[in-house]
């Protein structure tokens, strides 16, 4: 379920990063675009990481690791 999440998460961020050519007349709305977009990417980053690592080590393992 998670996975299926991440890979819409992935294409709503391609598809709006397509959309800032729409906002070449607007720095100040691409700007925030931009940054909004860079911020969304680290967050896919860190759960696509951290999926991973659950399905590496096993959920049970994974919580110890976050508690310790």
């Amino acid at each position: 379920m998670q996975r299926v999440g991440l890979e819409i998460h992935s294409n709503i961020l391609s598809e709006m990063s397509k959309s800032l050519s729409l906002f070449d007349d607007d720095f100040i709305t691409k700007n925030m675009i931009q940054k909004f977009i860079i911020d969304e990417q680290e967050h896919y980053n860190w759960v696509r990481q951290h999926l991973n690592l659950i399905k590496e080590i096993g959920y049970e393992n994974y919580l110890i690791e976050q508690l310790g």
